[in-house]
């Protein structure tokens, strides 16, 4: 079943790839415009602006270190390519995280793009936030 999703999968690659540089000259102009809202008017921003400044509190002091930062950013990086793996269908054999010499996660099968590209486009740590907020609190988008 794995090399039949793996088929799939691959056969999406360039249509996904055609698609998302297609899509690339409305992203560039929806960010500019929303730049520019938020030059003329920053108030709704406020709570972005104030993760990022708790955000950067938290990596002076933790992340910044080589151990806690770069073990952690390690982790998280080799476990979203271990879901992503799981996603598809691989059986996931091992995961390796260092502070000092990177990681590796290792499966069953030959593999995807998918696999290899997801912890670049998967916000792996953002999900399970925003679906405790669905569930808990029942937040939705406005």
């Amino acid at each position: 079943m794995t090399g039949v999703v793996d088929r799939i999968v691959n056969l999406l690659k360039w249509p996904m790839g055609l698609l998302s540089l297609g899509l690339l000259p409305g992203l560039a102009l929806g960010f500019f415009e929303v730049l520019r809202r938020v030059l003329n008017n920053p108030q709704p921003i406020e709570f972005f602006g104030v993760g990022f400044i708790l955000y950067y509190v938290v990596w002076l002091l933790f992340f910044r270190r080589r151990i806690a930062g770069s073990l952690f950013s390690t982790f998280e990086h080799e476990l979203t390519h271990a879901i992503f793996a799981w996603l598809t269908l691989h059986s996931v054999q091992g995961l390796k995280a260092t502070w000092n010499r990177g990681g590796v996660m290792t499966y069953k099968g030959k593999g995807n793009w998918l696999i290899y590209l997801a912890p670049y486009f998967f916000p792996t740590l953002t999900v399970p936030i925003v679906i405790y907020l669905l569930v808990v609190h029942g937040a939705t988008p406005e």
